[in-house]
């Protein structure tokens, strides 16, 4: 295959177009390096896998507006790992980085081929020469590839309104590939060839002027040409090849071999060595983006302001993470797009695993994350987590405490459940309030029976209404239960009621963990509760279950004296203001201030009777 010109032999034959398209800025230097070893196949080589860009619609973070833009599905061991985001227009290039890797690793293939074959000890010479050379191409478009992805997966670059965007990596590939420019630095450029490095590559109007000068024959120009159709390579076997090395390529290079001019060169060298890192395949892996990643940034929302979104939206969007690597390739493809600095990885890793264990609190987690690693200005902490206010125990946080409970005990699945696992309570004292403790409780064992996380604190909120109902009627029976007083006297109202603010304070919950509930109030002075009391608190605690406005609104008007209907609308349009899913703190409130008047005016009724009586 003939080469094209090389350094300190520049052509400048021929008429320039007149009208060049510059890039926005000019390349200054080489950040590709130059490889001279011959690439070696092993089983990493084809471990991660690209199938063809995606054209797909995504939002602009700052315009909000849709646009199509281009992405890289990733493949490691056949199934999709992420994806790169391509800006649009490099859409070709990056297919024609791809194809000349598929082309030069055939060819490459065929020369190892060939030299098995031969018998004369100069034709496997000069074929060891063709197949070094030829390897050395692979290894170098493989790196020109790895440092593409990498700065591509390192940028919001495709995520934008097409506009001025670059890919550096990309840019520098085409013009040094266009010009056999792989095996010489950046110094070495003639200062007749450093208008090719002012030229923007991309651009199909500039393409006559960097194949201007080729001096290769019709049929090897096809060759390096990116053929339309997918199908004739992207698998990896370009049609006819193996016919043209016969009769076209193999004669040719064979023939450069004896007589070395101006155009031969040669790219490998020997005792060269390969980089330590020049193909996808090989550790670190880049950090590409998963599928949730992908699908955050789609819907217009910008990592550089909401990072701790990404990360709620990655642990709380399904399906869930089974493993803490699919969490730590998120978190560290965000930081490899927005941190500062070099992150600290193993300070990174280390917060990340306590928290996947459970041993760390998500707020605890974000203060360390923004404290030592997002130094970024104009970030905000809050996320899109939309909270149940019925529902105390099914937050985000408490679900990856008890998740993270679930996954130490995996850990040694053998052993018993421990219900008072220490991490786990230390944890859920840092997320939760005491009086709950009973709630919790029951939550553990749910769990620790096989139950799943999510479904557990769901059911938690219903549960707690029902305990807390069914407490509320247990204690209102054993007021007005008969009370014998231990010395035979009367019965001691001031005793019953300091008895009664005891079970109040505890709630009928373990460890003397409590809930203050108004419903469990007694009466008036520490008398005992009249009957609209006790009606309005069982009325209370059914709405508690069923939840339904206009059902208990009904109830009370029908149960309660027409004296109270003023009070009743008041409440319930308070418990309105409160908004259609009110929380428990607030009804607890205004059933409080609710009860009061009923007291107040149950008072002002039995004061007139006795005054009739009385008169």
């Amino acid at each position: 295959m003939a080469s094209g010109n090389t350094a300190g032999n520049a052509t400048t034959s021929g008429m320039r177009p007149a009208s060049i398209i510059p890039l926005m800025n000019s390349i200054c230097s080489f950040s590709i390096p130059t490889v001279k070893a011959e690439c070696i196949m092993d089983n990493t080589v084809q471990a991660v896998t690209f199938s063809p860009p995606e054209d797909i619609d995504i939002i602009d973070r700052k315009s909000g507006k849709t646009f199509r833009t281009c992405r890289v599905p990733v493949m490691e061991n056949r199934k999709l790992r992420g994806y790169i985001p391509l800006p649009m227009r490099y859409r070709e290039a990056w297919l024609e980085l791809s194809y000349y890797i598929v082309m030069h690793t055939n060819v490459w293939r065929l020369w190892v081929e060939e030299e098995e074959k031969m018998k004369r000890k100069s034709q496997k010479e000069k074929a060891a020469i063709l197949r070094q050379n030829t390897g050395a191409l692979v290894a170098q478009h493989m790196l020109a590839r790895l440092l593409t992805v990498l700065e591509l997966v390192g940028s919001l670059c495709g995520t934008s309104m097409p506009g001025p965007e670059r890919v550096h990596t990309l840019d520098e590939w085409k013009i040094r590939m266009s010009r056999d420019w792989f095996n010489i630095t950046y110094e070495e450029v003639s200062r007749a060839d450093i208008a090719f490095l002012n030229a923007d590559p991309i651009r199909p109007e500039n393409r006559d002027f960097f194949e201007m000068d080729w001096n290769i024959d019709e049929e090897g120009k096809g060759l390096l040409s990116l053929p339309e159709d997918l199908a004739e390579w992207f698998d990896g076997n370009i049609a006819g090849l193996n016919e043209m090395f016969r009769t076209t390529l193999k004669p040719q290079a064979l023939a450069a071999l004896k007589a070395e001019d101006c155009y031969y060169q040669t790219q490998y060298k020997k005792n060269a060595k390969l980089p330590a890192r020049w193909h996808e395949g090989q550790q670190p892996s880049p950090y590409f983006w998963s599928v949730k990643h992908w699908n955050w940034v789609a819907k217009g929302n910008d990592l550089l302001v909401k990072p701790i979104d990404f990360l709620f939206y990655v642990l709380n969007e399904g399906p869930q993470y089974t493993v803490i690597e699919e969490f730590i390739q998120d978190l560290s493809a965000l930081l490899n797009i927005v941190a500062t600095a070099e992150p600290d990885w193993d300070d990174i890793h280390n917060i990340a695993n306590q928290l996947w264990l459970g041993e760390m609190t998500w707020r605890e987690f974000v203060d360390a994350l923004m404290r030592t690693h997002l130094r970024l200005r104009n970030v905000v902490s809050a996320t899109s987590e939309q909270k149940d206010p019925k529902n105390v125990f099914d937050t985000f946080e408490a679900r990856l405490v008890l998740e993270g409970y679930v996954r130490r005990h995996n850990l040694n699945p053998q052993t018993p459940w421990n219900l008072k696992d220490n991490v786990l309570l230390s944890t859920l004292s840092r997320v939760t309030e005491k009086k709950y403790t009973m709630a919790w409780s029951w939550i553990i064992s749910e769990i620790a029976s096989g139950k799943n996380v999510a479904e557990v604190l769901k059911a938690a909120g219903p549960w707690w209404r029902r305990a807390k109902s069914a407490r509320n009627k247990e204690k209102q029976q054993e007021r007005q239960a008969p009370v014998n007083n231990p010395a035979g006297g009367a019965h001691d109202p001031g005793s019953s009621n300091q008895q009664a603010e005891r079970d109040g304070q505890t709630d009928g919950t373990s460890e003397g963990a409590g809930m203050h509930n108004p419903a469990m109030r007694v009466g008036a002075a520490g008398a005992e509760p009249t009957p609209e009391e006790e009606l309005a608190s069982d009325q209370f605690s059914d709405y508690l279950e069923h939840l339904s406005l206009d059902r208990y609104a009904a109830e009370m008007t029908e149960h309660l004296s027409a004296e109270h209907a003023v009070s009743i609308k008041d409440y319930i349009e308070a418990i309105k203001a409160l908004g259609p899913s009110p929380p428990e703190d607030g009804l607890d409130k205004l059933f409080e201030k609710f009860l009061h008047r009923i007291v107040a005016i149950e008072a002002r009724k039995e004061a007139g009777r006795t005054g009739n009586v009385l008169l």
